[in-house]
């Protein structure tokens, strides 16, 4: 099965459906229908809304149930409602009439946006589940490999792309089509001459229920129109076992040698140990010379490479240290080696190969420790040309060196992206140190790969399913036409309370709760969605997240008990909000002060903070002899980008708010 996971084998969070039931769905839908009323004279009125930019989304946690409405404390000692959750009413229940929110001052960003953003480049070409876009050298043909449906074999086809004024699908030619997982494919450097292709795959190709294998095989092609490719030309020039983080990325040298990545070959951990040896080909990066191979010889071990001679070593290791490469290019002037790796727990990481070079898996993940325990290789570690914390990208897509013409300031810049959070990044890198680094874009798109179109631009891989699956590019942020209004840094500032002390939302706020909660550190959690207009309407889709207007706001605090289970001593801890610009989703997190009268913007990092409470008593009020005095606890404010591993467009961003 081929998604993101199975390709990459990472390891994931799971997903959990949180869904009303129908009929709290249907009373919900109800209330909508029903004839809204304003807002009293002397309430709060907001900002009206102008057109904002999307920053990442902000990830929301396990839900748990919470009371269906949101009054001022019940209780003088503590500041959140301590009323268990009510049922939703019966859709046959006479409902109150919804009161209108006329606008939230949720909108823009906290920060500039970045400078570029996507936009189809292709809006005629729609593949499903796109994984690698590649020109045929000298033509104005386009090979594509991709899934037809969610965990079927891939498909390579060939298209002309169709001219920008076209409204038609171009026509697909299917080049190859097995029972095997194709990652990349690449041309020969003279394939003008000879015709080669090269595709890096997985699979048992074929023999059932055979051991998986990561497989470079050549094909032949004509060479001149129509360019048949012959699927009886199949030559395989190297193949070792693999079964998760399988590499198969490929790309020639300005040395002219042929290089290709190999994962650890298992799907967590790196089981097999196999990071840190050096007699086999797994965890690698393998540098082989075509062109010197010998009669019966696929290929011949170059003899500069840095381990050959060395006993127990495979001697077509270049780099080794690698968990999951995914994606490696070439830069076409200078010669450098790129690799995106996808990491473990907490890092992802970019590398700049070079010879001999040891990137640490398993005993290190990036610069940091991961199994300090485990036998390191013969050669000092070497860090990352530059590395990511998961509270900023989850699954890095390497990329390509750019030397384009629509960006002057990007031209050489290496540019590559994040499968989980859809952002994209520039580096420029001496060979030292990196000179450049900065993010570039912040998209919604599941990037998979980048390639270039006719013209050497950008193409970028969005693999979704279906007709929604194809091809973007980036182009210049236009500047605002005119000032937008400040973020607000307040929790008091958004217009959603009519007091936060006391979290008394506005009364156009419509509470509810999830038929499935879910544990959250022991917090208490109470939820509200915030529809802008009278005419606001929800499309309560079947078997996926609802879709909600622009200038929606979902929002969710977390309280705490000070006191373990005692619901009077809870306090608000923090408060999300999920806010719908420009169709897209946008999450920030404020933090509760400890005066309980307002809460902070939380920064784009995120952060964590300690909270106390107070051991639970038994039914005469007595704790236990050997409990502590207090017991600390830490909360996670989660980063913006966070949220996109949960929140995702395959999700519809809505976890909770879906009918079950």
């Amino acid at each position: 099965m081929l998604t993101r996971f199975a390709m990459t084998q990472r390891p994931r969070r799971r997903r959990l459906t949180l869904a009303l039931t129908f009929a709290a769905a249907t009373a919900l839908l109800a209330l909508l229908a029903t004839a809204p009323t304003k807002p009293q004279a002397d309430e709060p009125k907001p900002a009206s809304p102008a057109n904002a930019k999307s920053p990442a989304d902000a990830k929301s946690p396990a839900d748990a149930k919470s009371p269906a409405d949101a009054k001022s404390p019940v209780d003088a000692k503590s500041p959140v409602d301590t009323k268990s959750p009510d049922a939703a009413p019966p859709a046959s229940a006479k409902l109150p009439k919804r009161v209108v929110l006329e606008a939230t001052r949720v909108v823009g960003t906290p920060e500039p946006p970045p400078p570029y953003r996507a936009r189809p480049a292709l809006p005629q070409v729609k593949l499903s589940l796109p994984l690698a876009i590649v020109r045929q050298p000298d033509t104005e043909l386009l090979w594509a490999i991709h899934q037809p449906k969610p965990g079927s074999a891939t498909r390579i086809v060939r298209f002309t792309p169709p001219a920008a004024t076209a409204s038609a699908a171009p026509a697909y030619e299917t080049l190859l089509e097995g029972d095997d997982t194709a990652y990349d494919l690449v041309f020969h450097p003279r394939f003008r001459e000879n015709g080669y292709v090269f595709i890096g795959s997985n699979g048992s190709f074929g023999v059932e229920k055979g051991e998986k294998k990561t497989r470079v095989t050549r094909y032949t092609v004509e060479r001149s129109a129509p360019y048949k490719l012959d699927p009886q030309s199949a030559v395989t020039i190297i193949e070792w076992a693999s079964n998760g983080h399988n590499g198969g990325a490929m790309a020639f040298g300005k040395d002219g040698m042929f290089y290709v990545t190999s994962g650890d070959g298992t799907s967590d951990s790196d089981t097999n140990l196999t990071g840190q040896g050096l007699d086999h080909l797994l965890a690698k990066v393998l540098r082989l010379d075509l062109e010197g191979a010998g009669p019966g010889q696929t290929y011949r071990v170059p003899n500069d490479n840095p381990f050959v001679g060395r006993p127990g070593t495979r001697p077509e290791t270049w780099a080794y240290g690698l968990r999951n490469p995914w994606r490696m290019t070439v830069d076409p002037v200078n010669g450098q080696l790129w690799v995106g790796n996808n990491g473990q727990d907490l890092w992802e990481q970019i590398y700049l190969v070079k010879k001999g070079d040891n990137y640490g898996w398993s005993v290190m993940e990036g610069s940091h420790p991961f199994y300090l325990e485990r036998k390191a290789g013969p050669t000092p570690f070497v860090k990352p040309a530059a590395e990511h914390h998961h509270s900023e990208a989850r699954s890095l897509t390497g990329g390509v060196v750019y030397y384009g013409q629509r960006f002057p300031e990007l031209r050489g810049a290496y540019i590559y992206g994040d499968y989980s959070t859809g952002k994209i990044w520039a580096l420029r890198h001496d060979g030292e140190k990196a000179v450049f680094h900065k993010e570039i874009a912040d998209t919604t798109l599941v990037i998979t790969g980048f390639g270039f179109d006719l013209e050497g631009e950008l193409l970028i891989c969005d693999y979704r399913a279906g007709e929604e699956g194809g091809f973007h590019t980036l182009e210049a942020r236009p500047p605002a036409t005119e000032p937008a209004a400040p973020f607000p840094r307040k929790l008091s500032e958004t217009g959603l309370f009519t007091s936060v002390a006391g979290h008394v939302p506005h009364p156009g706020l419509i509470p509810y709760s999830v038929n499935s909660p879910l544990w959250s550190d022991g917090s208490h959690k109470e939820r509200f969605i915030a529809l802008v207009g009278a005419d606001a309407r929800i499309d309560a889709s079947p078997g996926r997240g609802w879709n909600f207007p622009n200038g929606t706001v979902l929002v969710k605090s977390f309280a705490l008990e000070t006191r373990v289970g005692d619901p009077a001593s809870r306090r608000w801890i923090e408060t999300r909000l999920m806010s719908r610009q420009d169709n897209e989703w946008v999450g920030y997190s404020y933090m509760w002060n400890d005066a309980q009268t307002d809460a902070e913007l939380v920064g784009a990092a995120g952060l964590y903070r300690d909270s106390a409470s107070t051991p639970a008593t038994s039914a005469d009020n007595k704790t236990a002899a050997n409990a502590p005095a207090t017991v600390t606890q830490q909360w996670h404010f989660p980063s913006r980008a966070e949220c996109m591993v949960c929140h995702s467009r395959a999700a519809n961003y809505t976890l909770g708010l879906s009918t079950a």
